[in-house]
């Protein structure tokens, strides 16, 4: 299954088969004795984080284990952004807060030149228009 991540997050979220816990287990419930007898549960752990899933909707493995992997995919996605405890834009703003960024309208305001830059772009290591802008700012004001 190919899933596309944003550039900065994918970088960190290298991963190779072993870093992967995956286990199987019977789900139980409803469904007669296929749920007891043949073990369609699916939980993925991530060695490196502790983040665990759990797959158990459908009767098929295959389709517990893409579901499980989906959850977890999306619980590191998670971790990763709170990590890099970025402000969301649209809380207080002190003046302490140098940049805010936006995921949903992919967008950068940088507090002490007022600029917008483009989320995507910043995120990618292109931070020249941010220096530019805050060069001149510091020029005019010296």
């Amino acid at each position: 299954m190919k899933i596309r991540l944003p550039v900065k997050v994918a970088e960190r979220m290298q991963r190779r088969r072993e870093d992967f816990e995956i286990q199987t287990f019977r789900c139980g419930g409803k469904g007669g004795q296929n749920v007891n007898k043949v073990n369609s549960g699916v939980r993925i752990k991530d060695k490196i984080t502790g983040l665990s899933a759990e797959g158990r909707e459908s009767r098929s493995q295959d389709q517990n284990r893409k579901s499980a992997f989906r959850k977890l995919v999306d619980r590191l996605i998670a971790l990763a952004q709170h990590e890099t405890s970025i402000p969301v834009v649209g809380g207080a703003s002190d003046e302490r807060t140098i940049r805010t960024y936006s995921f949903t309208r992919n967008e950068v305001v940088d507090h002490r030149t007022k600029g917008h830059y483009n989320l995507s772009r910043t995120l990618n290591g292109e931070l020249g228009p941010i220096h530019e802008e805050l060069a001149r700012s510091e020029r005019i004001s010296s």
